[in-house]
């Protein structure tokens, strides 16, 4: 299979489904792997809160809620 076909498998699933058993089983893994984060991970992102954090929000006449 060529580098172009690998590729389009990895990025189109149509085309990866219309590929034979023989074909997806010789396909090498994905470059970027799979990534598993934990819950504690998770709650170190952008955005994310760690479980015992509390948010406190002052209302002021300049400060609207």
């Amino acid at each position: 299979m060529t580098n172009e076909k690998i590729v389009r498998a990895w990025r189109d699933p149509e085309y990866r489904a219309k590929l034979n058993e023989t074909e997806r089983a010789g396909l090498p893994d994905h470059p970027a792997g799979w990534i598993e984060l934990e819950n504690a991970d998770l709650n170190e992102v952008a955005g994310g809160l760690p479980e015992l954090t509390r948010i406190i929000v002052m209302c002021t006449p300049f400060h609207f809620c």
